[in-house]
């Protein structure tokens, strides 16, 4: 009978492959291998000669074996296969001996490569670092670097163990606070970053001409010197004037409001202040013009500054001669007391006995300031501070913060609530209020509440003024 031969007994036919029970087989097979293989990947390829090398180091720091990587230049080329503690010998501590399985394209090491133990990530993990050194002759399979090439490594907790308590905690209260104010400013951190890469090409053009040898830097790092050996006489005074400060920025921290008002206005300020100086350039062209054709007289103000002082020392003596000028006045007086007599006189000796009264009631009330405040020493002595320099007590440094609220400048049916205003402060024998108030928030119109009792300052001539003055004759 005629009729095909069967094909299911055929050796490498494909309904061998139909069989179910045989593909499963075929499928599990093959996935456990891939487990296999995948499970062993960090230990190396199966089947992929490697080659392996020792090395000492100080400290294993948690290194896992079979887990941490090896990285030559932060390229992965091995794995670490075998941590051994060794006990301290001698003068030597105790260190660890870590096997490397590494790939063989790695093979012959220099002898004189570095070692260090270097962390993955903030979360513990560590792997070995390699620098590969320039020694000819390299570690054989199985060789050791010895400890001397190893490099020890400061972890982060170490570092921080520096710290007590309670600068561990201001460091944690600043890095929470600078997260808050990074935290939804990512654009403005980005337009930060690149308006600084706008300022390094003018930067490095800054420090190339700092660097010729034909640049004052030498100059300027002497000039520095020189002003801070002279701020030094000044140390006893940057206690005060730092606690000052810390009061002034409480009262701006306070202000915040319209501290963050004044800086949004000073945006469209900055515009109009760029268009002023723009028009105002031609008037200051001819100020430099002026300026310039000034100079040529510069040279006559030192004979005129000496004809001055010839005059004042030519004045001297003429006013020595004022008590003889106070006889006559006297005379005059005597003339002015036969006047009052003379009865038409007597309206304007009532009205001249009115200001004698009003001068005095002004007075009575002046003594006071004067005598406990020292009223007319600290004006005229800040006064004269500010325009000649300053002097040894740095009472130029004195000065007023006003913190603008927007829309002052206009007209307004109501007072601003963060408005401060003392027009009228009590100076007498109680108390001393000008520049002693206190800062508070809202609204503060006239005195404060209580007596400030703050410090005042005494004032005295300066050294020899009362000689010259007895010796011109103004001074008893």
């Amino acid at each position: 009978m005629g009729g095909r031969e069967p094909t299911t007994g055929r050796r490498g036919s494909p309904a061998a492959l139909q069989d179910p029970m045989i593909v499963g087989t075929m499928i599990l097979v093959l996935a456990l291998v891939g487990i296999v293989i995948s499970y062993r990947a960090n230990q190396g390829l199966p089947f992929v000669p490697s080659y392996e090398v020792r090395a000492a180091v100080p400290d294993a720091a948690e290194l896992t074996v079979n887990g941490s990587e090896v990285r030559v230049g932060g390229a992965r080329v091995g794995v670490v296969t075998g941590v051994e503690a060794m006990p301290p010998r001698g003068r030597t501590p105790a260190y660890a001996i870590v096997t490397m399985a590494l790939e063989t394209r790695e093979e012959r090491l220099p002898v004189d490569t570095r070692v260090t133990v270097r962390p993955r990530s903030i979360l513990g993990a560590k792997y070995v670092d390699l620098r590969r050194g320039h020694a000819r002759s390299g570690v054989p399979p199985g060789g050791l670097l010895p400890l001397s090439d190893a490099r020890p490594v400061v972890e982060l907790d170490e570092a921080f163990d520096v710290f007590d308590d309670a600068t561990s905690r201001r460091v944690r209260s600043v890095v929470t606070d600078l997260g808050d104010g990074l935290a939804g400013r990512g654009a403005d951190v980005n337009a930060t970053l690149a308006a600084a890469r706008r300022a390094t090409a003018p930067l490095e053009r800054v420090a190339r001409a700092a660097v010729v040898p034909a640049a004052p830097l030498r100059r300027l790092v002497g000039g520095v010197a020189s002003a801070t050996a002279a701020l030094a006489p000044a140390a006893p005074l940057l206690p005060g004037l730092l606690a000052a400060g810390g009061r002034t920025l409480g009262a701006v921290d306070a202000a915040a409001p319209a501290t963050a008002q004044t800086l949004d206005a000073l945006a469209p300020t900055e515009d109009a202040l760029r268009v002023a100086l723009t028009r105002a350039r031609p008037v200051l062209a001819d100020a430099a013009a002026i300026a310039r054709g000034l100079r040529t007289a510069t040279p006559l103000l030192r004979p005129v500054l000496a004809r001055g002082r010839d005059a004042l020392v030519a004045g001297t003596p003429v006013l020595r001669r004022v008590p003889s000028l106070a006889d006559g006045f006297g005379r005059a007086l005597d003339a002015l007391r036969a006047a009052a007599r003379d009865p038409a006189a007597a309206g304007s000796l009532r009205l001249l006995t009115a200001t004698v009264r009003a001068v005095g009631g002004i007075l009575s009330a002046w003594l006071p300031a004067q005598r406990h405040c020292n009223l007319m020493g600290v004006s005229f002595g800040n006064t004269t501070s500010a325009l000649i320099g300053g002097g040894p007590d740095a009472t130029e440094l004195n000065g007023t913060i006003i913190v603008g609220e927007a829309g002052q400048d206009h007209p307004s049916a109501h007072v601003a609530e963060r408005l401060h205003v003392n027009p009228v402060p009590h100076e007498n024998d109680a108390e001393c209020e000008a520049g002693n108030e206190p800062f508070a928030k809202g609204l503060a119109i006239g005195n404060p509440p209580g007596l400030q009792n703050g410090p005042v300052e005494r004032t005295a001539p300066p050294p020899g003024v009362l000689e010259r003055g007895r010796a011109a004759g103004f001074v008893p």
